[in-house]
């Protein structure tokens, strides 16, 4: 459900809010891998496009032991 909702989002700026504030908290608690490396691959995109690479990281440094 997290993905189609984030597919659905239209600009980058909710995209990003979206991840940074619901998916890496639900990825924490719950600990679903698979989740994590399709937001981690979402989310470095984002960042990249925006130069948001400090926001990359510490999204980067939570989720990594999930993969």
């Amino acid at each position: 459900p997290m993905i189609i909702e984030y597919l659905s989002l239209k600009s980058d700026l909710d995209k990003y809010n979206y991840i940074n504030n619901v998916v890496c908290r639900f990825i924490v608690n719950s600990g679903d891998g698979s989740c994590a490396k399709f937001f981690l691959n979402q989310f470095s995109k984002l960042c990249y496009r925006h130069t948001k690479y400090k926001a990359f990281y510490e999204f980067y440094s939570k989720v990594k032991d999930m993969m």
